[in-house]
This record gives C-alpha cells, structure tokens and sequence, in this order.
C-alpha cells in the first residue's frame, strides 16, 4: 500500500466499480485526469512503476485500443487480502 499513490489508488477504485472504464480514454473521463497521466499511472516510467508492471492491472489491445481491467491481485488488493 505503501508504494501506491493516491491517484493509482483512485484508478483502481474506479476500475473495481462494475461496468467501469473498459478503455484508456473511458477511464481518463471518469477519473478526470488527462489520457497522458492515465498511461503514466498504468505503463510508469524508469523512476515510477505503474499499476501494470506491480501486477495489479491487465491490458489487452482490441481494435487499436487499449482495453483495461484489474487484475486478481489489484481485487484483492482492494479487498484488503494483501497487506
């Protein structure tokens, strides 16, 4: 928990919410943060891992979008089950 900001935190919060944010730009609206920020939290950078590499999200592309979902672990994560 230490380790996650409060935006990566809002991020998966919104992508637990049922029927939520199934692309990259769905999730930048209804988190009102910019597409560019969106994919700084999932993808990182070399000084920041993002929500993907920790293993807490899963993308797949899909007709040239991005499609994103949490992963097991982001669930139980949330659930409190990893600590």
């Amino acid at each position: 928990y230490r380790i996650l900001t409060d935006k990566k935190l809002d991020i998966l919060t919104t992508l637990s919410k049922p029927n939520c944010c199934i692309s990259l730009e769905e999730l930048s609206k209804t988190t009102k943060m910019s597409l560019p920020l969106i994919s700084y939290h999932i993808n990182g950078n070399l000084k920041s891992e993002g929500l993907k590499e920790m293993g807490l999200v899963d993308t797949n592309e899909i007709r040239g979008r991005i499609e994103i979902k949490l992963s097991v672990l982001g669930r139980m994560l949330l659930n409190g089950y990893v600590s």
